[in-house]
């Protein structure tokens, strides 16, 4: 990946493409975890992000062809255990990534705000995540964005206990 540490950085969000390769999504996913000591989360397997992208919406950075960011939206989710995210009003991020040479470069808050604009135009009246209870910097970058902690969940157990994010998307 070499060329994405010189400046300036330039990069495009769009909508995932029938043509782009799940593959490099998996690495973005994959690296992005590992980076950040979570071995627990690594590896998501194809199935997985087929199964997020399935009746919701997936949108990539890209910087210079290649894949350095995702964002998975769902208006369903399979956090069943949750009250809080059974909520007709409540969206989900099923999955945020961004590639660690391509961070802190506004490539996260992007697709953050592609997410929240696809959960807007979809009726959602909050948007939420579940995050790894000891993902201190993840939960630092949504309180960021004034996404508020509404719930603690076992809901991830036996891997890891978690905490729900969730910003209201209203006017």
């Amino acid at each position: 990946m070499s060329g994405v540490d010189e400046l300036p950085f330039e990069f495009q969000v769009r909508p995932l493409a029938a043509t782009d390769s799940l593959v490099n999504v998996l690495a973005v996913l994959n690296r992005a975890s590992a980076a950040r000591h979570y071995p627990i989360l690594v590896p998501q397997i194809e199935d997985d992000v087929r199964a997020a992208i399935a009746g919701g919406s997936c949108f990539v950075a890209v910087h210079r062809a290649l894949c350095i960011g995702v964002v998975t939206y769902h208006r369903e989710t399979r956090w069943i255990r949750s009250a809080y995210l059974r909520q007709l009003h409540v969206g989900v991020i099923r999955h945020i990534a961004v590639d660690p040479i391509a961070q802190r470069r506004g490539v996260g808050t992007m697709l953050l705000s592609c997410a929240e604009e696809t959960a807007r135009i979809d009726g959602a009246g909050e948007l939420a995540i579940v995050i790894p209870d000891a993902a201190v910097e993840i939960i630092d970058f949504f309180e960021r964005r004034e996404y508020r902690l509404v719930e603690e969940t076992d809901a991830t157990q036996p891997l890891f206990s978690s905490v729900i994010y969730s910003k209201w998307l209203g006017s």
